[in-house]
């Protein structure tokens, strides 16, 4: 009865439909399998999670679910690709080849965040914008551009010095990182590059992203100044949409067909340990007949899994890492356990995390009441009115930073151009207004467009629904209430005394 109040006044919340991933088992190979499958349309959203932020370290299996929970309906999670388990964790980390390094190409958001050098082909498991799952052998460079010239990387925190390489570090790294002899790199802070280093120690931080070039490549270092920006590109056209992905392998099924021998270029008919016949623990990922997604663990040879998907019809199909490093989730149970700390894992969400708005159609304009601490302030707003006669509410980021300065949950907003991004700094003061809040430049119903950027909040990509209304000059950024206190840690409620609320010293809860 509290949800349909709720709604009723425009709480940011939305009713939902009890989608769920179907948990069931097979024979493979002779043993058992746990398997989930999850249809097409029942996909939103897919994310790559790192142990602790960082492509250079691990955490409990336990706690990165726990982390990707938090983001909105988990219908399941898998272990992703391959990193370095065996590093020793009572050594000095001066190098990340020393920590939990992960080695999978990685896209996160639509941006390449690990390995993805150029003319390196690599079988991924992907998922666009919409959620629609996909498994090949693409290639995939991230770019830097600047004053119109366009430059491709050998990687993406991907330590190499070497002479001639051009290189990007990311807040991702999360490891301070010497400038190699002979290179120089381009310090980008929010967009700009804010310095040239030609010696010293690559501090990594929220928003500070490194381009390093050596040897005959130094001439494609940016100026101080330049603004600076990173765009990812698929060797595919059909994965032009994918914001998430993980490379591995072996890679077992395309169009059907057994694939094993292809994986030659990859190294893996030459290791032991994931050649056709090797029984061992493993986790697969397959794309079903109908292009919904099929994830497993089992002990069984890549061979046993390639006869096994072929004769549930799948038509594309990977290994993902395997051994210690197998662990499957799904609706909110752990189906098989990680036996080690993980670097990378793969979180799907369904399509009623909280009901998307539709990708194009019209917002009304409107308002929003909220008791704020005790104190009775009103939001400008726009909302969305569902087929079922629903409405919800969306406010403006900046309105709402503004109203929240000063107090427990503050928080500060800017503009990444370079990454079309929406930059939250949590706890921080709101130090970068811009003259728009709480002045709408338009009124009525207004045509508005999904949010197809990223919201970063401390520097990390969170998942957000969210809407833009454009006008000549620029655009607004429009977010539910509850995601923003979900994500930024203030409560968030509705009362039949207080209406909508938001208490700024308390954490996030949906009791209400």
């Amino acid at each position: 009865m509290k949800r349909i109040l709720a709604l009723a006044l425009c709480v940011a919340c939305l009713c939902t439909t009890a989608f769920a991933a179907s948990v069931g088992s097979a024979r493979v190979g002779g043993g058992a399998a746990k398997t989930v499958a999850i249809n097409a349309d029942e996909i939103a959203s897919a994310q790559v999670f790192f142990g602790q932020g960082s492509v250079n370290k691990d955490q409990a299996a336990s706690d990165i679910v726990k982390t990707a929970s938090a983001q909105g309906k988990l219908l399941a999670a898998v272990n992703g690709g391959f990193f370095n388990a065996y590093y020793k964790a009572g050594d000095t980390i001066d190098d990340p080849s020393k920590a939990a390094r992960c080695y999978a190409n990685v896209v996160r958001d639509g941006m390449a965040v690990n390995g993805c050098g150029g003319d390196q082909s690599a079988v991924y498991l992907g998922f666009t914008k919409d959620g629609k799952p996909l498994i090949d052998e693409v290639d995939i460079t991230l770019y830097v551009t600047y004053n119109g010239k366009k430059v491709p990387t050998w990687g993406v925190n991907s330590y190499y010095p070497e002479s001639n390489a051009t290189l990007l570090f990311t807040p991702e790294a999360d490891y301070d990182l010497p400038l190699y002899a002979g290179a120089q790199a381009a310090k980008i802070v929010n967009g700009k590059v804010a310095e040239i280093m030609t010696s010293g120690t690559m501090v990594c931080a929220p928003n500070t992203y490194y381009f390093v070039c050596g040897g005959d490549l130094l001439h494609h270092i940016p100026s101080v100044g330049a603004s600076v920006s990173f765009t990812t590109e698929f060797s595919k056209p059909a994965w032009k949409d994918v914001t998430t992905a993980v490379s591995c392998g072996p890679w077992l099924l395309h169009n059907g067909q057994n694939v094993f021998a292809q994986n030659s270029k990859y190294g893996y008919l030459a290791n032991q340990k994931v050649s056709e016949d090797s029984v061992a623990q493993r986790t697969f990922a397959a794309i079903t007949a109908s292009g919904g997604l099929l994830l497993g663990t089992c002990i069984a040879s890549p061979r046993q899994v390639t006869q096994y998907l072929q004769s549930v019809g799948a038509t594309d199909a990977m290994l993902l890492d395997g051994g210690a490093s197998s662990m499957l989730y799904a609706n909110g149970s752990t189906l098989t356990s990680a036996g080690r700390r993980l670097n990378n894992v793969i979180a799907i969400y369904g399509t009623t995390a909280e009901a998307k708005p539709a990708a194009s159609s019209v917002a009304y304009e409107s308002t929003q009441s909220v008791d704020l601490d005790g104190k009775k302030i009103t939001l400008p707003a726009y909302k969305l009115v569902h087929n079922d006669g629903g409405e919800t509410n969306y406010v403006r980021i900046r309105d709402l930073a503004q109203a929240l300065n000063g107090t427990a949950a503050q928080f500060d907003v800017t503009w990444l151009s370079e990454r079309s991004a929406v930059n939250i700094v949590s706890k921080h003061a709101y130090d970068h207004p811009n003259g728009s809040e709480g002045n709408v430049p338009f009124s009525g119903p207004q045509t508005y467009n999904l949010f197809t950027g990223v919201t970063l909040i401390d520097g990390k990509p969170s998942d957000f629904n969210a809407f833009n209304i454009t006008y000549q000059g620029g655009g607004n950024t429009y977010y539910q209430l509850r995601d923003l206190g979900r994500q930024l840690g203030f409560n968030v409620g509705w009362s039949s005394e207080r209406g909508v609320f938001i208490e700024t010293g308390k954490p996030y809860s949906d009791a209400d």
